[in-house]
C-alpha cells in the first residue's frame, strides 16, 4: 500500500514539471495559448470546450512563487495530517478539492453575471483549493495523531481563514471588483469539510465498534479464567471489570 506522502510527492513532481513546461512554451511561443488550454476559464463556452481543465488546472501555476507556496503547503499538510493515510485518500481529497474549487469558480462567475455584476473571465491556475481541502480534512476529521490542544488551535485558525475569505469575497463584490479566486477557495473549503465530517462519522463509529469487540473479548477471557482457576486468580483490574457485568453474581456467592 502506497502512502499519502508518496502521493504528495507525485503531485509535487507533476506540478513542477507541468508548470515549468508551460512557462517554457510561453517563452518560446508567446502566442501558443497553452494556458487557455490547461487553465480553467469561468466562461461557460470555454469551460465546456476545455472540460479537462477542471482537473489539469491544479497542476499549472502562474509563477515560481505561486508554485512554491502551494507545493510547500501540500507537503506540510501531508506530513502533518496524512502520516497514516493511504495514497487513495490523499488523491481523493486533493482532486475533489480541486474540482470543487473549479466548480465554485465557474458558478461564482455565472451567478455574478445573473445579478448584473460584471467581472473579467480570468483563467484559474494552481492547487490552492486542493491544498485548503487537505488542511480542513486534516483538522476536522478524527485525527488521533493530534493532541486536543493542537486540534483546537488548528480548527480556530481554519475558522478565521474561512471567515476572512467570505468577508474578502463580499467586500470585493461590494467595491465592484469580485474576487473569483475566493470562490475557488470556498470550493476547497466545502470539499474539505464535507469529506472530513463524513470520514469523522465513520471513524468514530468504527472506533466504538472496535472498543465493543475488545470489551467482549476481555470479558470472555475473564469468564474463562474464572471458570478454570476461580475468583482469586483474577487480577485487580479483572475483578473490577467483572463487577461491572450486570449478570455476574456477587463474588461471595457460590460459583460452582
Amino acid at each position: 500500500m502506497t502512502t499519502a506522502r508518496f502521493a504528495a510527492n507525485v503531485v509535487i513532481v507533476v506540478s513542477v514539471v507541468l508548470s515549468f513546461g508551460v512557462w517554457g512554451l510561453q517563452r518560446v511561443f508567446p502566442m501558443s495559448g497553452i494556458v487557455d488550454w490547461l487553465g480553467l476559464s469561468p466562461d461557460y463556452y470555454n469551460f465546456v470546450r476545455h472540460i479537462w481543465a477542471l482537473v489539469i488546472y491544479v497542476f499549472v501555476h502562474n509563477d515560481i512563487f505561486h508554485l512554491s507556496i502551494n507545493m510547500l503547503l501540500v507537503y506540510i499538510f501531508t506530513d502533518k495530517f496524512f502520516r497514516v493515510e493511504p495514497s487513495k485518500i490523499f488523491f481523493m481529497i486533493f482532486f475533489v478539492g480541486g474540482v470543487m474549487g473549479g466548480v465554485f469558480y465557474v458558478l461564482g462567475y455565472q451567478l455574478l453575471h445573473v445579478f448584473g455584476i460584471v467581472c473579467a473571465p480570468s483563467i484559474l491556475l494552481g492547487s490552492s483549493a486542493a491544498a485548503i481541502s487537505l488542511y480542513l480534512y486534516g483538522v476536522f476529521s478524527y485525527n488521533p495523531t493530534l493532541s486536543a490542544k493542537m486540534t483546537f488551535y488548528l480548527r480556530a485558525l481554519a475558522v478565521v481563514y474561512i471567515s476572512f475569505t467570505v468577508l474578502s469575497l463580499l467586500y470585493s463584490i461590494w467595491i465592484g471588483k469580485p474576487s473569483l479566486s475566493d470562490c475557488a477557495h470556498l470550493g476547497g473549503v466545502q470539499a474539505g469539510l464535507m469529506i472530513a465530517f463524513y470520514a469523522r462519522k465513520n471513524r468514530i463509529k468504527a472506533y466504538h465498534e472496535m472498543r465493543l469487540i475488545h470489551c467482549l473479548e476481555s470479558r470472555t477471557h475473564i469468564l474463562n479464567k474464572l471458570t478454570r482457576s476461580g475468583y482469586d486468580s483474577l487480577t485487580k483490574e479483572e475483578k473490577a471489570t467483572l463487577l461491572t457485568m450486570k449478570d455476574f453474581p456477587h463474588k461471595n456467592a457460590n460459583l460452582e
